[in-house]
């Protein structure tokens, strides 16, 4: 038995980041351990060039977790893989930290976070360096002010009238 089986009914926080596992021991790792750890509240898994084949695998953890925060910075998620994830996210998930810096999702990527703004309340959203261009503001026109954080530093966004525009409608951000 593995450290992380042994203690899979206490584990709440569970930080992988910058680990050389390749996709088929997280699989394993998600479908056999991770599952059964029912109190895992945190997950980071940046930095291990996560792709589309393990996001479904990641939202199908989310039914069995009560996970509110989770960290994929870093990792090759692009739109597709994005929607793939929001798909098959559980209908009762609440984010508090949804983190998603470094990976190339575009303004295509975050247009499928609009389906899940109900369960954007409170939530910190990082969106750092994912190549977001005005395009974008659509998206996050509707996601803001459910927001209580969000971060687009590093991106492409050029037009400040419409963040202006949007700023006063939202109240939750700090």
């Amino acid at each position: 038995q593995t450290l992380i089986e042994k203690n899979a009914s206490s584990l709440i926080h569970l930080d992988l980041e910058q680990n050389a596992f390749d996709e088929e021991f997280i699989k394993k790792l998600i479908i056999e351990t991770l599952i059964k750890c029912t109190r895992l509240q945190a997950i980071n898994l940046s930095y291990h060039q996560l792709n589309h084949h393990l996001m479904k695998d990641i939202a199908e953890l989310l039914n069995h977790c009560p996970i509110q925060n989770l960290m994929l910075n870093h990792n090759k998620i692009n739109a597709e893989a994005l929607l793939l994830f929001i798909k098959s996210l559980p209908k009762k998930i609440q984010f508090n930290r949804l983190s998603l810096n470094e990976n190339p999702l575009k303004a295509k990527g975050i247009s499928c976070l609009v389906d899940i703004t109900d369960q954007f309340s409170h939530t910190e959203l990082y969106l750092d360096n994912t190549q977001l261009d005005d395009t974008a503001w659509s998206t996050l026109k509707t996601v803001l002010p459910e927001l209580k954080v969000l971060s687009i530093r590093q991106n492409q966004l050029k037009d400040i009238k419409t963040l202006l525009e949007i700023l006063p409608k939202c109240t939750q951000l700090t």
